[in-house]
């Protein structure tokens, strides 16, 4: 199968609010050849304000995202849908890409009503290079040099880790260029670590975790823990009874023992608390599963032993109730997030009606003057909402007054804010004290001409 690798580049860190300027990505064969590549940008949009801090750590300039020579970002996710369409079937990859970049990509597909699970659906799958390096660190060591924190702890950002392991990286956080350094980083990992490289590739697959985690013993788990890239010798405990791609595991360091008879809510503070010794896998996100042995569950093996592991266990797996009241508290938990009030909050409460499908590919067929009928017959009102906003971004005399009044206010709480406290689109008041702050960053000595430049962006709002 193919491997279709990109990168975006964002006006900030923000996965629901911020916008990708640019995506790249390169076609490869399974042997990781190059067979076609993109490299698209567009403006920003009127209701978002770019952080300053993301402009100069990735050099867009300011004239770059509003030169209206390029794609508006409809026009642009257009382009993305149609490339990833004309690809698919492939393995989906990038470089921290399903905890960054696919989240905006999903956000991109659900606002400008195209199909939110693009990148997992029609014989695609999802993986992320910054696992397998994770997994390569664990499993094959010495494979990947890996740069060190100021902590101590392995670095594995992008623009380190490719230089140090040959990859001449010297347009970091371009699109494009970080994804030849990720590719880079895939042909070191399948070259020199087949192992690691089968297991994760394998791992892209939800029946072969759903398969590995129904292992009567232990399992190898590898997470980021802290900082430190930890493994764990877990068995499954249950299956959220409201999310079927949610495991729960048991940490297997610790005799389960005392696990077995808690409530409900007890499990779900035991889920919560910081030693987590009952932890969540989404079988649908590539976890770092490898089978036990002594490579891969060295030095726990060593510390406890695998018969001990493995009795440990067959002791959380022969508890049928257990495993029931681990799905019930994984349910809870995921029925206690806070719902969302605004529309990109929202992209995760159910599928869009066959009805309302059939009028989403319809809106991408017909002229700007026909929308807003079609936008008018959609059941779901995300999709309604969606849809008005679009239309009064390109053509908002094709909506009534009191629709664009209603739009006009919430643009204007975009730019003036207040925004949410945490994850929160970044407001024109933001962005001017992240400018502030980017003016005595180390990092951005001798960018005063840039720093200028984006000064005049903002005030060009009108707003201070």
């Amino acid at each position: 199968m193919n491997f279709l690798v990109y990168d975006t580049e964002t006006t900030g860190t923000a996965t629901e609010f911020d916008q990708i300027l640019q995506f790249a990505a390169i076609v490869t064969d399974d042997e990781l050849n190059e067979i076609e590549t993109i490299d698209i940008r567009c403006q920003i949009q009127p209701h978002v304000v770019a952080n300053p801090t993301a402009l100069l750590v990735t050099n867009v300039r300011p004239a770059q995202i509003t030169d209206r020579s390029l794609p508006s970002h409809y026009e642009f996710v257009l382009s993305i849908k149609a490339f990833i369409e004309q690809w698919s079937p492939a393995v989906i990859t990038g470089y921290n890409s399903l905890a960054f970049d696919e989240p905006l990509v999903r956000q991109a597909f659900y606002q400008n009503l195209l199909p939110t699970y693009l990148t997992n659906t029609n014989g695609n799958t999802r993986a992320d290079v910054l696992r397998m390096a994770h997994a390569c660190h664990v499993h094959s060591p010495g494979v990947l040099e890996i740069p060190v924190s100021v902590k101590g702890n392995p670095s594995f950002k992008l623009d380190q880790l490719a230089p140090l392991n040959g990859f001449a990286h010297e347009n970091a956080h371009d699109a494009l260029d970080d994804v030849r350094a990720t590719l880079h980083i895939m042909k070191i990992i399948k070259t020199k670590a087949p192992y690691v490289w089968e297991e994760m590739m394998q791992n892209v697959a939800k029946p072969h975790i759903e398969e590995l985690l129904g292992n009567m013993g232990p399992i190898c788990l590898t997470e980021n823990h802290f900082g430190r890239i930890c493994r764990f010798a877990v068995s499954m405990a249950g299956v959220n009874s409201i999310n079927p791609t949610d495991f729960g595991v048991v940490d297997l360091r610790n005799d389960p023992s005392d696990l077995l008879d808690l409530s409900v809510d007890e499990l779900v503070a035991v889920r919560n608390d910081r030693e987590k010794r009952l932890r969540s896998v989404k079988t649908n996100n590539q976890p770092i599963l490898f089978p036990a042995n002594e490579q891969s569950l060295n030095p726990i093996i060593q510390e406890i032993g695998y018969e001990e592991l493995k009795r440990r266990a067959q002791l959380v797996q022969s508890r049928p109730d257990f495993c029931d009241k681990v799905g019930q508290a994984l349910a809870l938990i995921t029925e206690g997030y806070e719902k969302k009030d605004y529309l990109e909050g929202k992209i995760f409460e159910g599928f869009p009606s066959w009805d309302d499908q059939r009028l989403m590919e319809q809106f991408h067929r017909v002229g700007w003057n026909e929308r807003y009928e079609l936008v008018l017959q959609m059941e779901d009102v995300r999709l309604r909402e969606a849809g008005c906003r679009l239309i009064y971004q390109h053509a908002p005399e094709m909506l009534p007054p009191n629709v664009i009044d209603k739009l006009d206010d919430w643009k204007n709480n975009r730019l003036v804010g207040p925004a949410p406290e945490k994850d929160g689109w970044c407001t024109i008041e933001q962005a001017f004290e992240e400018l502030e702050k980017a003016r005595s960053d180390p990092r951005f000595q001798d960018r005063d001409e840039f720093l200028d430049e984006i000064q005049e962006y903002l005030d060009s709002y009108g707003v201070s």
